[in-house]
């Protein structure tokens, strides 16, 4: 993997080549360039041995002036081209041919941001609007790295980590619970897990119920509580929760087809369980974690199968009649939500 051939090249101290850094990660992206610019900007003249262009200051002669330009008083020299204007193909064909030219002590790094690159259609390369050369031709001469966002049993390791290098204790389930809730952006965890570590007193273990009580819950979550509050009838859970999308500006058709898909996945668990499948499987089935499953089987635990159905129903003609009201879309849905399973 082009990340471990990273990794070696920092274990050697041999950092000097072309590097195109890619994806939606911008933590570990940041935390690799940061390891690429240390040994320029911890030289006696960093100012001398750090140039930074991003996409609208970069030109093919500029950079080959700074290319051209050797370390000063210095093994190594950091170049770091931080977002490119990938529609100027004439620009880019250029930086391609530059890739082959870099000299020894000389660190380049094209950067791009999230979302410049479609990862899986350049992969595949079969979308040409999603291929880059210039990751071809850092492929060719240095390393290419993608930063994709981790998930699963990668990413509650990495969590792990981080509370054990506070010297703090987390629950198994804290530790699954917190992307769940925050999300899996690692730097939004990094903050929510120092915050965790400042609230938790010394010996004292992180419990899920600590990550709900501090931290800041993203969308997901909501979506999946503002479902469970109308099924649990919980309707000042409900409106605190409308009031708070509003207020952010979520879309409306956006909440209504989000909090409708898990209104159908309560309506699957609570069939499966119902019909003894097995719990892994099913949970697989719609990529559901063992937290989320158990959380959706205490909702659905007392209301039974034909009013997860007609709830289904009603959402269809909530949804409807959404797209044709013409006043405020927020208090029309809180509405919705509020009597849907009333009737």
């Amino acid at each position: 993997m082009s990340l471990d051939k990273l990794k070696e090249k920092l274990k050697n101290k041999t950092p000097d080549g072309v590097y195109a850094f890619y994806g939606d990660e911008e933590y570990t992206k940041s935390f690799y360039l940061k390891k690429l610019l240390d040994y320029a900007e911890k030289s006696p003249a960093p100012e001398f041995n750090t140039v930074l262009f991003n996409d609208e200051t970069i030109t093919a002669d500029a950079l080959r002036d700074a290319i051209d330009t050797p370390p000063f008083m210095c093994e190594y020299k950091a170049i770091v081209v931080n977002g490119l204007p990938l529609a100027n193909k004439s620009l880019i064909n250029e930086l391609c041919e530059i890739c082959g030219d870099t000299a020894p002590g000389i660190i380049l790094i094209f950067s791009l941001r999230a979302g410049d690159v479609d990862c899986a259609a350049y992969n595949k390369k079969k979308d040409k609007g999603a291929y880059v050369p210039l990751l071809d031709s850092v492929s060719e001469y240095g390393i290419c790295v993608e930063f994709s966002k981790e998930s699963g049993a990668k990413l509650y390791n990495w969590i792990g980590k981080h509370f054990a290098a506070s010297g703090v204790t987390a629950s198994q389930e804290a530790i699954e619970f917190l992307p769940a809730y925050c999300g899996n952006e690692m730097t939004v965890l990094h903050s929510e897990i120092s915050k965790l570590c400042s609230y938790c007193k010394s010996g004292q273990t992180v419990t899920a119920a600590d990550v709900e009580f501090v931290c800041c819950p993203n969308y997901d979550y909501q979506f999946f509580e503002l479902a469970a509050s109308v099924v649990e009838k919980n309707f000042a859970k409900t409106r605190s929760i409308m009031q708070n999308f509003a207020f952010n500006n979520v879309a409306p058709e956006i909440i209504m087809g989000t909090v409708a898909k898990n209104f159908c996945d309560m309506l699957y668990v609570k069939s499966s369980f119902i019909e003894k499948k097995d719990a892994v499987a099913s949970r697989n089935a719609i990529s559901m974690p063992d937290w989320l499953y158990k959380r959706t089987l205490a909702s659905t635990s007392k209301v039974s199968i034909a009013t997860l159905r007609r709830i289904v129903a009603a959402c269809d003609k909530a949804d409807k009649k959404l797209k044709s009201y013409s006043g405020d879309q927020y208090t029309q849905l809180e509405l919705l939500f509020c009597e849907i399973d009333k009737k």
